[in-house]
């Protein structure tokens, strides 16, 4: 720490990141570019739009796939806007992983779900959660889509 600021190597923690690093001498700019950067994020919008639900129901499904896997990306991917804005960032900072590795759920399966007059729609998840030692109990979890 120098006069309250922090410096920090970049060129070491962005090319090992996969990145490239120059100088821009006349800015006095470290530049930091990752040539796949633009790939990966067409890639994450195509992956998010073939997953994209036809319906309610099946979007609650999707989700509670991806709640069983602890893929947070998969959840992610069908989640209203609104959800996105409410918990999208817990998403982000837990690295897109949701959940523990101990309990988990063995299966969850969605009821029918009730539209509101919002048109949104609330879902009940029921699950039953497991550990190594295999004993098993119910949870109940509400999602609105």
């Amino acid at each position: 720490m120098n006069d309250g600021t922090v410096t920090a190597a970049v060129r070491p923690l962005a090319e090992a990141l996969g990145a490239q690093v120059s100088w821009d001498e006349k800015t006095k700019t470290a530049v930091v570019v990752r040539e796949d950067a633009d790939a990966m994020k067409e890639r994450v919008t195509l992956l998010e739009e073939a997953v994209a639900a036809d319906s309610p129901r099946e979007a609650v499904q999707t989700f509670a796939k991806g709640l069983k896997n602890r893929n947070g990306a998969l959840q992610y991917a069908v989640m209203s806007k609104k959800m996105r804005e409410e918990i999208g960032n817990d998403y982000t900072a837990n690295h897109w992983q949701t959940g523990s590795s101990s309990p988990w759920y063995a299966s969850i399966t969605a009821n029918e779900g009730v539209q509101n007059e919002d048109g949104t729609w609330l879902f009940e998840l029921h699950g039953v959660l497991t550990d190594s030692t295999n004993q098993r109990r119910i949870g109940v979890s509400r999602s609105r889509l």
